[in-house]
């Protein structure tokens, strides 16, 4: 009977030396699992961080466009302005030049 209480003991002996290398190895599945999640979790931080950056620049980029397009409105409006202005200054100087070379014509 001492023999198989020896053997009985023995198990026990290995099978809580078995639970104990179960229960670290456990441990430490659960310490990677966690340094991954922190890990995704700090990518998931700098992703949103530089996306949030990109929104940004994006806001600015657009607000630049619509500001030169808005200049670039201003300066064609301008310059048919300053055309239509140069071309009633062309008709004058023309008219002008009839009025003097008509002016010429009865003074001789």
């Amino acid at each position: 009977a001492d023999g198989k209480v020896e053997r009985l003991e023995a198990k026990m002996a290995m099978l809580v030396a078995a639970l104990k290398n179960l229960k670290a190895d456990s441990q430490c599945a659960l310490e990677r699992k966690d340094s991954m999640i922190q890990g995704t979790e700090e990518e998931l931080e700098r992703q949103r961080s530089e996306a949030q950056a990109l929104r940004e620049e994006a806001a600015a980029l657009r607000e630049q466009l619509e500001d030169r397009q808005r200049m670039l409105h201003e300066g064609s409006e301008e310059a048919r302005s300053l055309k239509e202005g140069s071309e009633r200054l062309e008709k004058q100087v023309i008219a002008l030049g009839e009025d003097a070379r008509l002016a010429r014509d009865e003074a001789s």
